[in-house]
Parts: structure tokens; sequence; C-alpha cells
């Protein structure tokens, strides 16, 4: 099967993969407050209106539908520090300083998994497990500032898990409390993809998935048995990722010597 292509930024058609690791480069090229110029602009608004999009229906307007609102008014677009992850993003200014963080992450270009079910076209279960991640953040982060980090100063590092308190582990612990089964759990909280009326969380541009203010309890609970059962490391990313690189193609072998 041939593989679709797509034109970005006046170059020859590309895979999605192409694309994407064109985009990183010129992220890190441009550096962190660099200004698009006004060609740049163009070839990014020209991206954003061909490839910025979900392919869950239902969910378009939270996508082409908020970028046609404002393309008309976006004059500068600058690279800016993410507000959580100190991630590399374009960010969009109108001539007041009136700022959008589009996500550009679900350009079909981007992602390169379930062709551009992720942020708010994300799958109930992912989705629920997002709000999950999402909602003890906050916790995490001030876990890190306690033992003295700053991301500032120091080079990146993770609050991770340490082994046998995963987040996994908590998540299905918590199941067992409550005496749900995980499709139960999912099902309440988010009944049908796409519905974002009846579900009990919502997406935010900036932070992605978190409980609605009517499904506080729920995530007070949650907040809180996490916050019981946690136990964090700070650790290199890059060598965590290694670790668990490892660690999934030697359960792989595993799985496949069995079959």
């Amino acid at each position: 099967m041939k593989r679709e292509k797509y034109s970005i930024f006046g170059r020859e058609p590309d895979t999605k993969k192409g694309c994407d690791i064109f985009i990183k480069k010129q992220k890190k090229t441009w550096g962190v407050y660099y200004s698009l110029n006004e060609d740049e602009i163009q070839h990014m608004k020209d991206l954003m209106r061909r490839y910025y999009y979900t392919p869950l229906k239902p969910a378009q307007h939270l996508v082409q539908g908020n970028w046609k609102k404002v393309e008309d008014q976006i004059k500068f677009i600058a690279i800016k520090y993410g507000p959580i992850y100190k991630e590399l993003r374009f960010e969009f200014y109108n001539e007041e300083s009136k700022m959008w963080d589009f996500s550009v992450a679900r350009c079909i270009c981007f992602p390169l998994g379930r062709k551009g079910l992720v942020h708010e076209s994300l799958v109930p279960k992912s989705a629920v497990v997002d709000a999950l991640r999402r909602s003890v953040s906050v916790e995490k982060l001030q876990w890190k500032k306690d033992q003295g980090y700053d991301a500032s100063v120091h080079n990146t590092m993770d609050a991770h898990h340490v082994d046998g308190k995963e987040f996994k582990t908590i998540y299905l612990k918590f199941l067992n409390a409550i005496k749900m089964s995980e499709e139960e759990f999912v099902f309440k909280i988010y009944p049908e993809h796409g519905n974002f009326k009846t579900a009990k969380i919502e997406y935010f541009g900036k932070t992605g998935w978190d409980f609605k203010e009517e499904a506080k309890d729920i995530r007070s609970a949650w907040i809180n048995f996490h916050t019981r059962n946690r136990e964090y490391e700070l650790i290199d990313p890059s060598k965590h990722r290694a670790i668990t690189s490892e660690e999934i193609k030697f359960n792989t072998n595993i799985r496949n010597s069995l079959k």
C-alpha cells in the first residue's frame, strides 16, 4: 500500500514521519523565542488550514472550526516554551498580543499512530487515563520542587514512579478499591466517544484531558488514593526511555516465543 504524502512549508511531498522530522528540526534550528517571518507565517497558516484536523467528526468544530475563527486575526507566530513540560511549541498572536496555543501535534503530518486519534480525539479509555494522569500533575510538579528541582537551571528530570508503585499499578488498585472493572469505570466517565456532553471529562487546549467540575468528587478520590500509594524518584527521561525500550523488546520476545 502506497503511503500518502503531504507538502508543508513549500517542500516536496513527504511522509508523515518526514514532515514530523522537518518540523522538529526547524523548531530546534529557530530556537526558543524565534518569531517566524512573513513567508514562514504563511507556510504555517497553510499547514494549519490543510492539515489541522481530527478524524472524529463530532469534534471537528473543536479543531478546524476554532482555527477558522481566528486565522485572519493571526499576525505573529513565535516559538516558546510550553507551560508544563517546557517543550518547544508554536504560539499564535494577534496584534493585541492575544495568544492561541493551537497544538499542531494533531496535524496529519505529525501523529504516526492511529490516524489522528490524539488530543480531544482520543478514544475513551485513553482519554480517561490521560485525565487521571493530568489530575495528579500539579502534585507531581510540587514534589519535584520540594526536591530542589528547577527546570530552568537543572537538566531535565522526571518524577518517575518507583518500581512496584507504577501509575498503572496504582490505577488498578484504585479500580479494585472502588470495586469496578476498567470497562465499567471508563464507561462511567466517558460513555460515548466524541460525545462531550455526556462525558465527565473535557479537553483543555493547554493541558489536555481533565475532570469536569461535576465530577470533582471522582477526581478528588483518585488524587487522594494516588497520593497515598505513590512513591517517586527523580530520573533522567532519556535513561528511562532506554530501560523501557529494552523491557518492551524483552517482553515482545517472550510473547513471540510462546506463540
